[in-house]
């Protein structure tokens, strides 16, 4: 497994499978762009397939960032790949919930299990 810190987020890569941890509490629709673009070179670049998004430390996401996850998820269902989002906060599961959204973005209460599933570690 390879871990790297880019700042306002960082992942570990196993085999085809990135486990993403965000680490801004209220992270701008930018730097989550950021986030993903380094997320689809992986993909290009190591065959990644898999991504959980850990949003543990993320307290709020404002609709732009939520434009910016649904088109990630596109972006990875053309590489027939999953998402997942796990440690969501209330108000971040609420808003995907209300936004029709929590099943198609993998929304999960437990994330040990979503890891294994994704075969991420």
């Amino acid at each position: 497994m390879m871990m790297f810190d880019e700042g306002h987020f960082g992942y570990d890569i196993d085999g085809a499978c990135v486990v993403s941890h965000v680490n801004d509490p209220e992270i701008s629709s930018l730097m989550l762009q950021d986030m993903i673009n380094t997320l689809q070179q992986l993909m290009h670049t190591h065959g990644v397939k898999s991504f959980v998004l850990d949003l543990e430390n993320v307290e709020f996401l404002n609709s732009p960032c939520v434009g910016v996850l649904v088109a990630f998820l596109n972006i990875i269902k053309a590489y027939r790949g999953e998402l997942a989002l796990g440690h969501c906060s209330d108000s971040v599961d609420s808003l995907l919930q209300v936004a029709g959204l929590y099943d198609s973005l993998g929304v999960t209460g437990d994330f040990a299990q979503t890891v294994a599933r994704l075969k991420c570690g």
